[in-house]
Order: structure tokens, then sequence, then C-alpha cells
């Protein structure tokens, strides 16, 4: 097991001092794919618990946050992330004809009434795109030591969320829940009762709200570029705990044993072989592959080039 590094929160107020991690193994992949497709913090829960060495539920769901990407890190070989969003630029288009015009400057400065008169309008983009993200930079941002939240209040913990599961399949509670998690007790029926009796509803939910925008914790930051309108975007996020961890079904899995089975006969993947370890080693058999096809191409250009022109001819080169 590895040791994690200093978290969010600076280990202050848990009773331990360090929290050791194993990294995600081929059988843990199915589990976590239904964590995910699912939305089941119990299971995703249930999955980080068997991987370290303290009890989860006592984290506070920003530590819990650095641990997902921490594992992420230790999990799989490349720091890659697909990404599916809506373009929302309004590009300037001829009229009538979905065509983008760019990199006309003086075009971007006039109002709607000039560009109509030269055949143009904006229109929104609305283009979805898939994009393959590689230069992802990760922000973590400590708790200062010493700090503290005001008297009653406390961060959520990851017990929150799992009885937040339970609460939330009651449609009256949805809005209050996520305050209701930042209340310094126990349980969060304990919270309601008491956030239902509180002298000042307005001024305990402003306060919930400004604790909620601290800029405590882990955030990705990334680029973006419509493939339709090349508008750039520079996204910074705090993900969602079930977009930390890439989630691969099952088919993908057997898929990736099956090609490296096909190439490596007697080759063991059993279910306690490391992730990482599957994904390097199919991510080197299809780089090899591609190089021996670019090494065959060469060969057979070379190999043509050389030829008198009729034999070029007869083999086909134009």
């Amino acid at each position: 097991m590895l040791e994690i590094g200093g978290i969010i929160s600076d280990y202050s107020d848990y009773p331990f001092d360090r929290i050791r991690l194993k990294p995600l193994e081929v059988g843990d992949m199915l589990t976590l794919f239904n964590a995910t497709q699912h939305r089941s913090v119990g299971t995703l829960v249930n999955l980080i618990q068997s991987h370290v060495d303290i009890d989860v539920t006592q984290l506070r769901v920003l530590d819990f946050k650095y641990i997902l990407h921490w594992l992420k890190q230790k999990s799989y070989p490349e720091n890659v992330m697909t990404v599916t969003w809506t373009c929302t630029n309004w590009p300037i288009q001829s009229i009538g004809i979905e065509r983008v015009i760019k990199d006309v400057p003086y075009l971007e400065k006039l109002n709607s009434t000039s560009l109509e008169q030269l055949g143009y309008e904006r229109a929104a983009c609305k283009r979805k795109n898939t994009t393959l993200v590689y230069n992802i930079r990760t922000r973590t941002t400590q708790i200062p030591v010493g700090f503290k939240l005001p008297k009653g209040y406390k961060f959520p913990l990851v017990r929150d969320l799992l009885e937040a599961e339970d609460l939330l399949e009651e449609p009256e509670y949805e809005h209050i829940v996520p305050y209701l998690m930042w209340l310094d007790c126990d349980t969060l029926k304990e919270a309601l009762e008491l956030f239902d009796w509180y002298d000042d509803y307005e001024k305990t939910a402003g306060d919930i709200e400004r604790f909620q925008a601290l800029p405590y914790g882990t955030r990705i930051m990334y680029d973006l570029k419509c493939n339709r309108c090349d508008k750039p975007y520079t996204v910074d996020k705090d993900l969602d705990i079930f977009e930390i961890l890439p989630a691969i079904d099952q088919q993908k899995i057997m898929d990736l044993q099956y090609n490296i089975f096909g190439q490596f006969q007697g080759a063991v993947i059993s279910e306690d072989t490391p992730v990482m370890k599957l994904l390097y080693w199919h991510s080197c058999l299809v780089k090899d592959k591609q190089k021996q096809e670019e090494e065959r191409r060469k060969q057979a250009a070379s190999k043509s080039s050389s030829m008198s022109p009729t034999l070029a001819k007869h083999y086909g080169k134009r």
C-alpha cells in the first residue's frame, strides 16, 4: 500500500495522521462502473473503503475527493479525460448558410443591423463536442492551519453523503439536504429538526452558501475548443465524486484482455492485477502495432520508389 501525502484538511480533527491506499485492480472495475452508472454513494464508498486503512466515513468530503484524485493518479497510466460538452458561443455566419465566418476581426465589432446589411448574422453555435483532454492541471488548496467554521457548522462528511442518499428519496428534502450537511450534528435527521426550527432561516442558508464557495479542495483545469466555431474555453471545475475516477465497463475490460491474450499466448490477468498494468500493457500493444504498420508502409513505399516505371505501373503505382 502507498502512503498519501498531505490531504486538504492536513489531518486536523482526525484520529489518524496518515492514510495508506492500494491502487485499483481489474476486479474493481465492474464495481466502479456500477457505482458511476447508478450514482450510488454507498457502492463507491465501499469500494474505496476496501483500498484504504482508515474509516472512510469519518473523512470530510473534500478529503475524500482528494483521495479519489490521488487514486486516479496511481491507478491509470495517463491523465486523460473524455469531455462531452455543448458550445454556448454565438459566432457570425452567413445569413441562411450555416457556415461560421472566422478570423475577420472587424465583423466582431459590428452590431446586428450592420451585420445583416453585409449578409451576416450571429447565431447560436450549439455544437455538441466530444473532446479527449490530455493537458489536465490539478490545483489543490488546503485548509489553513487553525481555520475553523463558526460554531454550529462543520465541513460535510462522507457519512453525511451516505445518509443524504437515503434522505433524498423523499422529494421534499431535496432542496435542503445540501444545507443540512454543513450543520454540526451527528446525523442529518438531527440537523433536519434543528434546521426546521432555526430562528433565521435566510441567515443560516446565506452562511452555508458562503461556506460552499470556500476555495478549499481539489479542482481541475483544462482547455477546450469548439470543433465548429473554434471558440476557446478554459474550464476550472470541482468535480463531482462520480466524475473523478474513469469508469470502464466490463465489455471494455474483456476486450482489452482479449487483445493481450491474442498477442501473448499464456498471458494471465487475474482479478487482483493492477488496472495500471492492464491499461499500460494494452497501450504498449497498440503502439507496437502502429509502429509495425508504419514500418511496413515505409518499406512498401521504398520498394515501390525503387522499381522501374514498368514494374511500378504493374504494381499499381500512379
